[in-house]
């Protein structure tokens, strides 16, 4: 009989787990035909939805005492530093989970302790009197909660973001008010947004727009699907414009515009759009 002890699954989420195989003493010396080999699994990489970035946005603004736990494995220097300037801009307290302390800089103002065997009561109070809690990479395990006593299951008294790469792992001991199976995504070299804009205010529209821009200047590819024009004037190089899942009219930014203007004067993306679509519909 073989043995198993371990989690295979969890490499499949995107976590870095060891698997031990316990084999008897016969199976050690019997010859056996050489196996045939699986195809290698590849780690899980969903990113985050507009949607749940628009709700999480929503609870910290609403939030009097909210804070961050990081924890788990995966992260890149350059996930670890984007973490950071976002508690920075946000005024975000960072506490680390259990033996992840090394993810953020000690010596930064806003961190402010690591949850682990003999967590510093001050620490602990500060954590179950938050009213919004952001956990992004920890289980919430029992040695980062003490023994699930700083966080209550199944419902904690705080609201709770849990951000992890493993679905299987959200709700399975404490229920998120949003629960966010999202994988880390190191240097991607495409990316999707779905109305990244609708229902930010002015300060979230320029982070996004700033982050989207600084993405594509890395080399990625980004692909916008919205309806807010005047805001992708700023942020897109190409155009694409589809009605009935038809294309009505591509081309780059310049190019469009200065047709545009050419045949009615002075345009804008959204002028652009209400003539193509417009004209698409006289023809059909």
């Amino acid at each position: 009989m073989v043995r198993i002890t371990g989690s295979p699954t969890g490499m499949l989420s995107g976590l870095i787990s060891i698997v031990v195989l316990s084999l008897p003493e016969d199976m050690l010396s019997e010859l056996v035909p050489p196996p045939t080999l699986a195809t290698a699994a590849v780690a899980a990489g969903a990113t985050v939805r507009a949607a749940d970035l628009h709700t999480l946005h929503a609870m910290l603004a609403k939030a009097s005492r909210p804070l961050i736990v990081v924890g788990g494995t995966g992260w890149s220097a350059r996930g670890c530093k984007a973490l950071l300037e976002f508690a920075r801009k946000n005024a975000l307290p960072i506490l680390a989970s259990f033996r992840r302390q090394d993810l953020i800089d000690n010596r930064d103002p806003n961190y402010c302790g690591h949850l682990g065997l003999g967590v510093d009561a001050s620490l602990a109070e500060r954590l179950q009197s938050a009213d919004l809690i952001v956990s992004i990479g920890s289980r919430l395990g029992e040695n980062t909660t003490n023994g699930y006593t700083l966080l209550t299951p199944p419902v904690p008294m705080q609201a709770l973001v849990h951000v992890y790469p493993d679905p299987n792992e959200l709700g399975r001991v404490y229920q998120p008010q949003l629960a966010i199976a999202c994988g880390l995504l190191h240097s991607p070299k495409v990316i999707f947004f779905d109305e990244p804009l609708t229902g930010l205010d002015p300060l979230g529209i320029r982070r996004m727009k700033d982050s989207i821009l600084n993405r594509a200047r890395e080399g990625a590819a980004i692909i916008i699907s919205s309806h807010l024009l005047l805001l992708l004037e700023e942020v897109c190089s190409h155009v694409l414009i589809l009605k009935g899942g038809r294309k009505i009219l591509d081309g780059t930014m310049d190019e469009i515009l200065q047709k545009s203007s050419e045949h009615a004067g002075d345009a804008n993306l959204e002028e652009v759009f209400f003539r193509a679509t417009g004209e698409a519909k006289e023809n059909a």
